[in-house]
C-alpha cells in the first residue's frame, strides 16, 4: 500500500477532512497561547492553586487537541475507520474539546470571584460612546 496515496475516500471526503483537520490548528494554537500565558505567570510568582489549575486546563486541552488531531491524520492515512467515525473526531478535535477547556476555566473564574480573589470594578470606569 502507498501511504502518500489514500483511495478509500471519495474526494469530496477528502476536502471536508482536510479542511477541518487544518481548522483544528486554530483552536490548538489558541489552547498552545493560553498555556504559555498562563505557565509565564505560575513561573513569575502567581503561584496560587486556582492559577496551577488552570495552567493544568489548559495544557491538557493543548495536549488533547494535538493528539486528537495526530490520530485522526493516522487514521485518514492507513484507512483504518469509517469516514464519519473520523469526522466525529474531527469535531470533538474542533468543538468538543476547547468548550469543556472553556467551560472549566470559566468555572475556576467563577470560583476565583466567589473567594473574593479578583479586583473589584471602579465605579467610576466610563465605557466609550
Amino acid at each position: 500500500m502507498n501511504i502518500l496515496t489514500v483511495s478509500a475516500y471519495q474526494r469530496w471526503q477528502q476536502v471536508v477532512f482536510w479542511l477541518s483537520w487544518l481548522g483544528m490548528l486554530v483552536p490548538g494554537y489558541i489552547l498552545t497561547f493560553g498555556t504559555f500565558r498562563m505557565a509565564q505567570l505560575v513561573w513569575n510568582g502567581y503561584q496560587d492553586r486556582m492559577d496551577w489549575l488552570m495552567l493544568a486546563i489548559l495544557a491538557l486541552g493543548a495536549f488533547s487537541v494535538v493528539l486528537t488531531a495526530i490520530l485522526t491524520y493516522w487514521a485518514y492515512r492507513t484507512a483504518s475507520r469509517g469516514y464519519w467515525n473520523l469526522m466525529f473526531w474531527q469535531i470533538v478535535g474542533l468543538v468538543g474539546i476547547p468548550l469543556i477547556v472553556m467551560l472549566a476555566c470559566i468555572g475556576v473564574y467563577f470560583q476565583l470571584e466567589l473567594n473574593g480573589v479578583l479586583p473589584n470594578i471602579p465605579s467610576n470606569l466610563r465605557l466609550a460612546h
